[in-house]
């Protein structure tokens, strides 16, 4: 039986245990570097990525240019541009500053690129144990947050020498999803779930100024409240406004710090920008209208009226943005050459995992714990924590289903099974 602590106690409970889960993690990392026998023992980071991270940071901090994306050495002699945005840069920087005055900044930012994923995994194990503290209880949340060092996949992308955001998204999406349960189980009244809801949408919108990757989760949040208020749970419209008003506000103002005034209008499907932003309103303003509305339909309104309501919405939604932006159906890659997808093609992170024993090897036996999630949610069925548990579950299984197809959506389906304990 869960030990899950009262709504009041639940941050009281974190102490010495969340060291103990943070050594673990630290410790199955360090362990792994002394036996792989990793690249950066030999001075150097995993992967091309990882240098192109960090030679954004160095042309940072020799010009200056906040707001300049390009990297004019990369395909010489044109120059290219990525689409990454500075809030990882702005962790490097972060990270090598203390070890700057003693190595010299390039030294600095080295090191601090190979230890950034250790830390990122670190930060996302410990944010995990207080994300599912609500519906695990103490000790299964404290499990859960060790065995995210136990997830190959997770590891993977964690490991010493991998420079890159990939981590980043994992932590955010687990503050997301921690703000986002506590929303789900608060009561009806509206101080029990607004600040959760804010805070899930704003911890959304730094997600989603790492990458567009963050779409997934987004719709995953904003699925799992709005299938609570089409169940007709009272609130349920409050808790939808408030999580798009928090990614909203967010967004807006990530938006002016990533790209400035003169290019906050620019339109970019692979990279923040004003397309993200206008979809966060519009799903604002929908919820809005809604929330108004279920003032004067009161008891009156059912369960069909609120399916026609959600479906004229997205209708409306996506007939807007298809009007505003008429290449959005494209994807990310809208912009790219076409001679560059069989480039693309030999990623190997981009490309769908081989056979059975890959899969197994990068989500780990916990799969086979994967159906317990069902069977939980239908435990829980008559509870306040019916929605997080259907939450996680779909979020398992869409990233199962990913990671099939492509490799890099491993590390969140292996955060994911790490609450199956």
């Amino acid at each position: 039986m869960d030990e899950t602590p009262p709504p009041g106690a639940i941050e009281r409970v974190l102490g010495w245990p969340l060291l103990a889960v943070a050594a673990f993690v630290a410790f199955i990392h360090g362990a792994w570097w002394l036996a792989a026998d990793t690249v950066v023992v030999n001075g150097e980071l995993f992967d091309g990525d990882s240098y192109a991270h960090l030679l954004r940071v160095i042309r940072l901090f020799e010009t200056g240019g906040w707001f300049d994306n390009s990297l004019p050495r990369a395909n010489a002699p044109y120059g290219d541009s990525l689409h990454w945005t500075r809030l990882f840069d702005v962790l490097l920087i972060v990270l090598s500053m203390p070890l700057a005055p003693v190595l010299g900044f390039g030294k600095a930012l080295y090191w601090a690129g190979a230890v950034v994923g250790p830390i990122l995994h670190v930060a996302a194990a410990v944010a995990l144990v207080w994300a599912v503290l609500p519906i695990l209880g103490r000790p299964a949340a404290h499990v859960a947050g060790a065995l995210t060092a136990a997830q190959a996949g997770v590891m993977g992308f964690a490991t010493v020498g991998h420079a890159d955001h990939h981590m980043l998204f994992g932590l955010l999406s687990i503050l997301a999803l921690g703000f986002a349960v506590r929303a789900l189980i608060a009561s009806t009244g509206p101080t029990d779930h607004r600040r959760a809801a804010l805070f899930a949408g704003g911890f959304l919108a730094l997600a989603l100024w790492v990458g567009p990757e963050a779409l997934i989760f987004l719709a995953l949040c904003l699925l799992a409240v709005g299938v609570a208020w089409l169940s007709g749970e009272q609130g349920g419209a409050g808790k939808n406004v408030h999580i798009t008003l928090g990614l909203t506000l967010g967004l807006a103002l990530v938006l002016l710090i990533e790209r400035g005034p003169a290019g906050y209008v620019d339109v970019e499907y692979d990279r923040l920008s004003i397309v993200h932003l206008t979809l966060a309103a519009l799903l604002g303003v929908f919820w809005s209208a809604v929330g108004a509305a279920s003032r004067f339909w009161s008891g009156r309104h059912g369960a069909v009226r609120r399916l026609l309501a959600a479906l004229a919405g997205v209708g409306a939604i996506a007939s807007a943005m298809r009007l505003l932006y008429p290449t959005i159906l494209l994807g990310p890659m809208a912009a790219v050459d076409p001679a560059l997808f069989p480039l693309f093609e030999r990623i190997s992170e981009y490309g769908p995992v081989g056979d059975v024993a890959h899969f197994l090897l990068f989500i780990g036996g916990a799969v086979f714990a994967a159906p317990w999630v069902v069977w939980r949610a239908k435990e829980e069925w008559n509870g306040p924590r019916r929605w997080p548990w259907l939450f996680i579950a779909g979020g398992l299984f869409v990233y199962l289903t990913f990671t099939v197809n492509q490799i890099c959506r491993v590390p969140f389906a292996g955060l994911f099974l790490a609450t199956l304990v």
